[in-house]
């Protein structure tokens, strides 16, 4: 594999999905930089009101449930990763409870090189507290199975808590950077 080093590199959510609980406050999206790290690049982000949503989750209202942002990110030279902050709203008054959903989205990005990528785009989902009956130091059933390791993996260890340790020559999980143990 030849790697083109002088490369700019491509943007992208470091997941496809965020969760967060509702109760949390905000939620911390980070995006990152693969492929290349060469000169300073920027993207525009912002949330918007998922219409898109498929039973039993609803549209989170921006105003009510979190608040809307947008801004761009900009990645000097040899960055990698930036993070945006969303702030979530706590309505545990809500008459409907129900696990609702945030679009995220990365687009107008510069240099021109980059553009054609964009835009990209990725979901926040708000963990409402009243459906969320794991309690402390149980397995989090809340996240997605994603698409597992970018390389191989030689070596697993069950561990006394019963979660998996991996060793091996990947890079990332679930779109999440970890190197070589996860």
């Amino acid at each position: 594999t030849i790697l083109d080093s002088d490369s700019y590199g491509g943007l992208n959510f470091v997941a496809p999905n965020f969760n967060i609980l509702q109760n949390a406050g905000q939620a911390l999206i980070t995006v990152t930089r693969t492929n290349g790290t060469t000169g300073t690049i920027l993207v525009s982000y912002r949330t918007f009101d998922d219409t898109n949503v498929s039973l039993p989750f609803q549209p989170a209202m921006a105003g009510t449930n979190y608040g809307a942002t947008n801004g761009q990110l900009n990645f000097g030279q040899g960055v990698t990763s930036q993070s945006f902050v969303v702030p979530i709203y706590y309505t545990p008054g809500e008459s409907n409870a129900a696990n609702r959903v945030v679009g995220l989205e990365l687009y107008n990005g510069s240099p021109g090189a980059i553009s054609n990528q964009f835009p990209v785009f990725a979901t926040l989902t708000i963990l409402d507290n009243q459906l969320i009956l794991n309690p402390a130091g149980n397995v989090d059933l809340t996240t997605l199975n994603g698409t597992g390791f970018n390389n191989v993996v030689n070596s697993l260890v069950l561990q006394p808590d019963g979660s998996l340790l991996a060793g091996g020559s990947f890079t990332f999980f679930n779109h999440c950077p970890f190197e070589y143990v996860a």
